[in-house]
């Protein structure tokens, strides 16, 4: 009982926070010709209620891409047609043809903020305290004397971690503030991750699957998301998973990918094959340049010292991006991390190989040093634990020996 007051205060501290942001201008009021994101929302709403759907990405008399034309995966789409047919009931001057651009009133700023809220605290807020309790729940329990010892205001671990989490300043005022529906594909990437923890890869690969064509920045965890599920498929438990297990698993997730993306995109090929190439083009529009001075990374900053546009051409600067990321990423892909765990199912014991180039040119000794004081907290909830330790060119070795 006493669990369940100080979650409920949790969200209500959340949510009260967003309703303080809310009362206040979103980015773009009153000011025209564009007005902001939240006109940007506005309008798809009204272009996914009154157009065909073929023409929701294309260029036409009645959809000026120049005037915020959709440039999200289809689930933002299929979003903003539910939330413009609710608008359409509450009052048909929100989503009017043309009559409503740049509508703002007090009744239809309540509306849209309330449709982010309540998409918050469904596909935001609760999946956090999903996602936390799930991994409080698969961690042992300290004694009471440690527990008493950890308290903070009167707050465990897992009810630190939710709050941090739900009281971060930048979703709050990106979606709430500045007006945006970031919370969706953020939570279903928390399902993703839920769903990973319980070892259920194909649940997970439907649920990132949908939080990728809801905002194509979930790119972002994607390399990382498909090689952690790719090694688990494939080289997770090697002695103990058979060859058809491994294989049975990996096209259960193939089969689960394709047939969600099959799903999401089947009613725009449906209406015309051809609408399949103006939405990815929207998507990555690379022919108006790969980044805008104000949002991005690291190109911005290069961009205050060198503007990169004014040497390369787009499909070049495409190539360049594509190259640099790439590398950027690859030292996180040496590490190599295998766990097995032993303790038949009460998480308490593991086995761990790890590789990495941190270990050159250090004993044994020092190596094992360098892994428990990354993992001290985590050791303390461990029974037993048990580690290898290598650097890549151990590894390769020792996987050419295996080959023989």
């Amino acid at each position: 009982m006493e669990k369940a007051i100080k979650i409920g205060l949790i969200i209500g501290i959340a949510l009260f926070l967003r309703c303080c942001i809310i009362h206040h201008p979103y980015s773009g009021e009153n000011i025209p010709p564009m007005y902001g994101d939240y006109e940007a929302q506005r309008h798809w709403q009204e272009i996914t209620i009154n157009l065909p759907m073929e023409n929701w990405y294309k260029n036409t008399s009645d959809n000026n891409l120049e005037y915020w034309g959709l440039d999200y995966p289809p689930l933002t789409a299929y979003h903003s047609y539910v939330i413009g047919k609710i608008a359409n009931k509450i009052n048909p001057k929100f989503i009017e043809l043309y009559k409503s651009r740049g509508y703002e009133s007090n009744e239809h700023k309540l509306f849209m903020r309330m449709s982010v809220m309540i998409s918050d605290f469904f596909l935001y807020i609760i999946p956090m305290i999903l996602f936390y309790w799930n991994i409080a729940s698969s961690v042992p329990e300290k004694n009471s004397k440690n527990s008493e010892k950890k308290l903070t205001f009167c707050l465990n671990n897992f009810e630190k971690f939710c709050i941090t989490a739900l009281i971060y300043p930048g979703i709050i005022l990106i979606d709430h503030g500045h007006f945006q529906y970031n919370c969706v594909s953020l939570g279903l990437f928390l399902f993703s991750c839920i769903a990973i923890n319980r070892g259920n890869f194909s649940i997970a690969s439907f649920f990132f699957v949908l939080a990728l064509n809801y905002k194509q920045m979930e790119l972002y965890h994607a390399l990382s998301f498909f090689s952690y599920i790719l090694g688990k498929c494939l080289f997770d438990n090697r002695e103990k998973k058979s060859f058809f297990s491994s294989l049975k698993l990996f096209l259960s997730v193939s089969f689960t990918v394709l047939l969600t993306f099959i799903v999401v995109w089947a009613p725009f090929w449906v209406k015309n094959s051809t609408v399949i190439f103006d939405i990815v083009e929207r998507l990555f529009p690379i022919k108006r340049g790969i980044f805008e001075d104000k949002v991005a990374n690291v190109w911005c900053l290069i961009n205050i010292f060198i503007k990169l546009r004014n040497y390369y051409s787009n499909i070049e600067l495409a190539k360049i991006c594509l190259f640099t990321t790439t590398l950027s990423i690859l030292p996180s892909s040496i590490d190599l991390l295998e766990v097995e765990d032993q303790s038949d199912g009460c998480g308490g014991k593991f086995s761990v190989l790890i590789v990495s180039e941190k270990f050159e040119g250090k004993p044994l000794l020092q190596r094992h040093r360098l892994v428990n004081s990354i993992l001290s907290e985590e050791l303390k909830e461990i029974h037993a634990f048990s580690q290898k330790t290598l650097t890549p060119v151990q590894w390769e070795k020792q996987q050419d020996q295996s080959k023989q």
